[in-house]
This record gives structure tokens, sequence and C-alpha cells, in this order.
């Protein structure tokens, strides 16, 4: 039984320390890891395209209009040469679905 209690003694100890201070009282820097791997990798990668695609999307043009526009002064938006209107917000939703 006496033993049970010292267990659970141990067992709550670490409440009496913090994580981030050693026995001097100094700080101890928790430092992040660089995320590495296959799916990192994909991500960037697909991060990078997604960015060219908003930044290069209004250069490009189909049929005289802009591959992508999103222009909110105007209420207009062109998505590959197709141009929607605040009342066209349904064929979004519903595409979506």
């Amino acid at each position: 039984m006496v033993q049970f209690k010292k267990e659970e003694q141990d067992k709550d100890k670490f409440r009496d320390t913090l994580a981030t201070i050693d026995e001097k009282g100094k700080r101890v820097w928790v430092y992040a890891k660089k995320p590495k791997g296959r799916l990192t990798t994909y991500r960037n990668i697909h991060g990078i395209i997604l960015m060219i695609f908003l930044f290069g999307g209004p250069f490009l043009k189909i049929n005289g209009q802009p591959l992508l526009l999103l222009n909110f002064l105007e209420r207009k938006i062109v998505i590959l040469g197709v141009q929607f209107w605040p009342q066209d917000v349904h064929l979004f939703y519903f595409s979506s679905l």
C-alpha cells in the first residue's frame, strides 16, 4: 500500500517543475523542427503551383477575358474566361456539392 502512494507521488511530481526551465532556473529554449519528407515536398510544390496560378492568372487571356480575375470593387469574378456576377453565387454553391 505504501509503495502505491509513492508511485502516485512520483507520477504527479512532473507538476512541480516547468519543462522549459532547468534546475538552475535558466530557460531551456524549445526549437521547432523543420518538417521534411515526401508529403511536405508535395505540399510545397502544390503551394508554388497555386501561387503561380493566383499571380499569373490575371495576365493570361482566354477569349479576351483573363484566366482568373477577382475584382471585388466592380463585383466581377472571371474564372477560366467565364464571367460571373454576385447573383451567380448559387452556381458556385451547387458546383461544390
